[in-house]
């Protein structure tokens, strides 16, 4: 019974020719299926699939000893996922009498948050200072009294956290398009807002007083504020100058081939990068975070994903007297992270 079952079920049909008394086989009916394998012709594909990101590498890998899901859910704009993980590694530091749960409890091993954004990885607790430090010290360091300062982007609240160490800062406008992601980071994330260290701030960077918080669209703001006005007043403009900014922190989504359309402007609109400038003050300074370091033997980036990436440093090369390329190898990434700092004079540089 079991045999003929499996036949009924599972062999190739076949039936046997009268006349030569030999099978005939019909050709089986194949069709292939997939979700993360194979190829798509979607350019969206990373981005409507967020396992085939760095949230799959980490999740459906077998090298995490230790997988949490904290939070999984789609604001507005984006599909948002936090995750607490301990990597198979990490296990060597628990005894053999201890379970994976008491060495949690116990402190013996901590997981490491991630925030995914799409599926794309953004921030790692354990390396968190290390980006937002590369990212934002460089360019407040060369800015002689950095006063104004505006962040596009940078939900977690970290940058703003760096921007509010130094005691010159007197204003900092966030401008970050998602506010049901600032809400979530400031409930499983606090940390990365954690401003009680700092003399004369609040306990979360977001109440600090001299904070102001914008849920916008970056390109229309700074459009709308900055942008080319021949109708202007001359009061008007005068009033614009004063409220120019010494350091300007384009703390974004990296510049990939896969960007998602609300955030797309932001490196390839040049009116968005003109009133960017626009909005600097004479001795001001913006900084971009600008995605992988390019490897010694990759193509030329025209030729590659990081097409964008070339084409923004070009738009920026237009508004900018000089411009400089860093990177950091310690960003908790996999790979070392590019950053590119614009002085709008060409005296910064000497700092």
């Amino acid at each position: 019974p079991i045999l003929s079952n499996f036949e009924r079920l599972f062999a190739v049909p076949h039936q046997q020719n009268s006349a030569t008394k030999f099978d005939v086989v019909s050709m089986p009916r194949v069709e292939w299926r997939h979700k993360l394998r194979g190829f798509s012709d979607a350019d969206d594909y990373f981005v409507s699939n967020p396992l085939g990101n760095d949230l799959g590498d980490e999740v459906l890998e077998l090298w995490m000893e230790y997988k949490a899901k904290i939070i999984s859910t789609e604001t507005k704009f984006q599909r948002v996922d936090i995750y607490d993980f301990i990597p198979v590694a990490q296990s060597i530091y628990i005894g053999n009498n201890t379970t994976l749960d008491e060495a949690i409890a116990s402190g013996i091993v901590s997981p490491q948050r991630t925030l995914f954004l799409d599926g794309v990885s953004q921030s790692k607790l354990n390396k968190d200072e290390v980006y937002h430090e590369a990212l934002v010290h460089p360019a407040m360091m060369t800015h002689p009294k950095p006063k104004r300062v505006a962040i596009v982007g940078g939900g977690e609240g970290a940058t703003l956290r760096e921007v509010l160490k130094y005691g010159t800062v007197e204003h900092v406008a966030m401008i970050e398009i998602d506010g049901e992601l600032v809400e979530i980071c400031r409930e499983y994330l606090p940390s990365m807002s954690d401003c009680s260290d700092i003399d004369g701030s609040t306990q979360s960077c977001f109440d600090d007083s001299r904070v102001e918080l914008l849920i916008e669209d970056a390109t229309d703001w700074f459009n709308d504020n900055f942008g080319p006005d021949d109708e202007q007043k001359e009061e008007e403009k005068e009033d614009n100058d004063a409220k120019k900014f010494d350091v300007i922190i384009m703390d974004a989504l990296d510049p990939m081939f896969a960007i998602p359309e609300f955030c797309d402007g932001l490196y390839s609109d040049n009116d968005f990068l003109s009133s960017v400038f626009e909005a600097l003050a004479e001795d001001g300074i913006v900084v971009l975070q600008m995605g992988t370091s390019p490897a010694e033997k990759e193509p030329d980036e025209y030729m590659s994903p990081f097409k964008k990436r070339s084409e923004v440093i070009s738009y920026v090369a237009e508004f900018a007297d000089r411009i400089h390329m860093y990177e950091e190898g310690n960003c908790g990434f996999g790979f070392p992270w590019s950053f590119l700092l614009a002085c709008k004079e060409r005296d910064c540089s000497e700092s």
